[in-house]
Formats: C-alpha cells, sequence, structure tokens
C-alpha cells in the first residue's frame, strides 16, 4: 500500500513509523523544513489521558488502550537503540483550595474508576513527596500512570524509527496545495510542481485547515499556549519528581491559565501554560509570562528565586467541541483525517498512528470495533 501522511509533527510522523512497521511505503510531505516545527515544538510533554477533561468525558473507557499504544512506542524506541528519559512516578494533581480538594476527591477522583492506581495524598504525604509545593496546599491526587517526557526527544526517537523503516520518504519544504480523491498537487522548495497519485492519504496538518472540506475547516479553532523553561541555580538535582499540575482560579486577566510543571533530565522545569482562543499574534507576551510566574510562583513559593531560561508560544490545533478528528467520511474514504488534537497531540500520536492503521485495514487490533471511538469521527462535522 502506498500511502502519503501531510504533516510532519509528532502525529505525522507516529502514523509514518506504525504504517511503515506494518509493511506500507510511505510518503510525508512536510510543508517547513524540518519536522515539529508546530504544535509539537510548543508542547509540555505531559501524557495525560486520565486528567483530561476531554478524555474522561468521551473516551473514559479507552484510557488503557491510550496508554497501551504509549508504551508500545516507548519499547519500539527502546529496541531500536533510541530510549529516552520518561518521568515515570506521575502525575501530581495539586488542590490549592478546598474546592478543589472536594471536586478531586469526589467527582473528579469517581470519573477515573478503579481501573487506575489513582489515591490522594493528604498534605503532608504530598509535601513529603515534593517538598517544594507550597505548605498552603491541601493535598494532591496522585496519577502514578500518567509520565511525561521531552516532545523533542520523542519526536528524534520516532524519526530514528522512520529512517531505519527503509520505507519512508520525505518531502520537508512541500506543501500540498490541492487533493482530488487520492491524487495529490504538491509545491516543492524549489517551486515544482507535481502531481502524484497514492491508495491513501492522511492529512495531519495540525493547525493547516487549508485542505479540509469546508465543514471540518470550519471546525478547527486554534488556541494559542506560551510556557517557559525554569532551573534553580542553587540546586544540583532535579526540582521534581513528578510532574505537577493545579487549577487556577480566574485572575481577571483574558487568558485563561494553569500551573503546570515538567521536570527534566537536566533538572529544569518546563512550566506553563496559557490558553488563548484569541490572539492577533503568536509571540510571547508580558501578560502570558505575568500569568505563567504568578500561578507557578503560589504552587511553588521559592520558584520566584529561580532563573528562567526560555520562552516560548505556539498554537494549538483544536476543534470547535475540544476533541481530535481521527477517521474518514462517507464517500471520500481515500483520505484519512488525524488532526485537531490540542493538547494531546502528544498523548494521542501513537493511538492516533493505531487507529489509522486498523482504518487502513492494516492492523487487527480490534481497536475500532463497538463504536468507542465514534466521538473522534469527523462525520460529527459533517
Amino acid at each position: 500500500m502506498k500511502v502519503a501522511v501531510i504533516g510532519g509533527g509528532i502525529v505525522g510522523a507516529a502514523i509514518s513509523a506504525e504504517l511503515s512497521r506494518l509493511g506500507a511505503t510511505v510518503t510525508i510531505f512536510e510543508a517547513e523544513a524540518q519536522f515539529g516545527t508546530g504544535a509539537t515544538a510548543a508542547a509540555i510533554g505531559g501524557i495525560s489521558p486520565l486528567s483530561d477533561d476531554f478524555i474522561r468525558a468521551q473516551l473514559a473507557p479507552m484510557c488503557g488502550d491510550i496508554f497501551d499504544a504509549f508504551w508500545r512506542l516507548v519499547q519500539r524506541c527502546a529496541e531500536a537503540g533510541q530510549a529516552f528519559p520518561i518521568v515515570e512516578e506521575g502525575l501530581m494533581y495539586v488542590a490549592l483550595t478546598p474546592d478543589d480538594e472536594a471536586r478531586l476527591t469526589g467527582p473528579y477522583r469517581e470519573s477515573l474508576g478503579d481501573r487506575f492506581a489513582v489515591r490522594w495524598l493528604p498534605k503532608g504525604e504530598a509535601l513529603a513527596l515534593e517538598p517544594t509545593l507550597t505548605p498552603a496546599l491541601m493535598g494532591a491526587l496522585l496519577i502514578p500512570e500518567e509520565p511525561a517526557l521531552d516532545p523533542s526527544s520523542l519526536l528524534r526517537s520516532v524519526l530514528h524509527l522512520l529512517s531505519e523503516s527503509g520505507k519512508v520518504s520525505v518531502r520537508l519544504g512541500t506543501r500540498v496545495s490541492e487533493l482530488v480523491d487520492n491524487m495529490m498537487t504538491a509545491v516543492g522548495r524549489d517551486g515544482e510542481v507535481t502531481v502524484e497519485e497514492f491508495d491513501r492519504i492522511v492529512i495531519a496538518t495540525g493547525n493547516d485547515a487549508a485542505l479540509l472540506p469546508s465543514p471540518l475547516r470550519t471546525s478547527m479553532v486554534p488556541v494559542k499556549g506560551q510556557a517557559l523553561r525554569l532551573a534553580d541555580p542553587g540546586s544540583s538535582h532535579p526540582l521534581f519528581a513528578h510532574h505537577v499540575y493545579a487549577h487556577l482560579p480566574a485572575s481577571g486577566s483574558d487568558l485563561n491559565t494553569s500551573a503546570y510543571l515538567v521536570p527534566r533530565t537536566d533538572g529544569s522545569v518546563v512550566a506553563g501554560v496559557t490558553y488563548e482562543e484569541q490572539f492577533p499574534h503568536d509571540f510571547v507576551t508580558v501578560e502570558g509570562l505575568h500569568e505563567i510566574t504568578g500561578g507557578i510562583r503560589r504552587l511553588v513559593p521559592s520558584a520566584r528565586h529561580w532563573a528562567m531560561t526560555a520562552a516560548w508560544a505556539g498554537r494549538r490545533p483544536a476543534t470547535v467541541d475540544g476533541g481530535p478528528i481521527v477517521g474518514v467520511l462517507p464517500g471520500a474514504e481515500a483520505v484519512i483525517y488525524a488532526m485537531g488534537h490540542f493538547g494531546l497531540g502528544v498523548t494521542l500520536a501513537p493511538l492516533t498512528a493505531e487507529l489509522v492503521a486498523e482504518i487502513l485495514g492494516l492492523s487487527d487490533r480490534g481497536l475500532m470495533a463497538g463504536g468507542g471511538y465514534d466521538p473522534l469521527s469527523p462525520e460529527r462535522f459533517h
């Protein structure tokens, strides 16, 4: 089977790795000069199927599939000599107020079911595990199944799988300008125009909705996010063992923010993040940094003395209902859509790859049986 994958972020790369593993000949078309320059480059790196609101509401029974697909990809990378660091101690979801505690110990905890080792940590236990957290916290929900990683490390490992497969060719700096059934027109970096035919075409273009039919195109809503990297100059060891999250109440700003910290192996911490649906530009703003650092100081008071070593902003490819698009439209089965992952691109990339393989008939894991993934179908917008 000859397959084109349009898009070179982590979702497109993971799809290409899975399809080539199963015998397909894959050509990747990426408009930029390198892989992973969009939402992947801006991602923080939490693997969050249990703590994400959309997954809990729409795909809760599939959380096991998400973890299984992730660890299969991790194992495959390791077997290829491309292991990468992973924060395996889990996520600590911190309660900063009595209302947070009531929600996390009540409805939120109940929504996670009993299949996972999620447990409430009283204040003393939470501080024993992460002593830099504020002593004013109420406690924390520990979700040990949720790992975290550096998305750039994952992408590098997956790109190694592509280079070793012998079945993947790459067209960087090449923009696909038109699709008609299974025919595509592409414009290379030198301006050369080619028309090519494939058995199937996968659109994994993140924020670029130009190739989508009108109902899907209008369903896409880019959401800006800002984040930064911090380091404690006085510390020679990792600042956290877990990745740490806290919900923040509205501050009066136009930005919606949360306090989220993910440790890196070099001792730094990546922190964020804002959710901006209305934005005139993609650069880092004073307001964004103010909101993020304010939340971090509330969660980790000593962070006011840390050094900020980098800051960045990017666009998440969201949809109007908050859920990804994975599937085909009736009567147009030559094209598979795999986009709109919002803040779940790293989390869902391995499972998305396995779902696409099943749609193409290259895999028989039975993931699509029973309609569990109907909430991801593009038909909901058509």
